[in-house]
């Protein structure tokens, strides 16, 4: 998974590279926004390089599988909001 998002081949995921992996860890519902991966970028880099590399990645994906399991998808109810009004 790593290697499959890590498009410049550094060892390191910078924040476009992060979005990858997110998006590829979740469910196709959920909308992965760009404070979703300042979140995890701000509670797995380690070693404070702004990017994720190989040995942060296991807490990275971990975090991340947490906030989806414990956070209601903010785009989510921002869809069901626009399709009301649609209706209006």
């Amino acid at each position: 998974l790593f290697n499959a998002v890590d498009s410049d081949g550094n060892g390191m995921l910078n924040k476009s590279e992060l979005k990858q992996l997110l998006i590829k860890a979740c469910p196709p519902s959920r909308k992965v926004r760009e404070a979703d991966v300042a979140f995890v970028l701000e509670k797995c880099d380690v070693n404070g390089d702004d990017c994720i590399d190989i040995n942060e990645l296991g807490l990275a994906v971990a975090c991340w599988l947490e906030v989806i399991k414990t956070m209601p998808d903010p785009g989510a109810a921002e869809e069901k909001k626009s399709s009301a009004c649609v209706l209006l």
